[in-house]
């Protein structure tokens, strides 16, 4: 979270935010087989791949919200496929 932060302390409703991102992140790189496993791998791709910018907690807000261009992180997280069948990693910190 430190890195999203920069030198300041994150507000509550900023904390959820990139929660709801790292569980997504975290759902997509699944590696576990299963109905169960693809269905939480499908719902984090759709998530990324939305357009959506009428919720606060959608993908594309939150990228906003902390600088972040929603293209280009969509792009490295489904390995520029919005409809990858395979878990893609994540981007790795500097």
């Amino acid at each position: 979270m430190e890195l999203l932060a920069g030198d300041r302390d994150l507000l509550p409703e900023e904390r959820l935010m990139i929660e709801v991102l790292v569980c997504a992140c975290t759902d997509l790189r699944l590696t576990a087989r299963g109905p169960a496993a693809d269905a939480l791998r499908a719902a984090a791709r759709r998530w990324i791949a939305g357009d959506d910018e009428s919720w606060a907690l959608s993908f594309t807000p939150i990228c906003r919200h902390f600088g972040v261009d929603p293209q280009a992180l969509r792009a490295r997280l489904l390995g520029g496929d919005r409809h990858a069948d395979r878990p893609s990693r994540l981007p790795q910190a500097a």
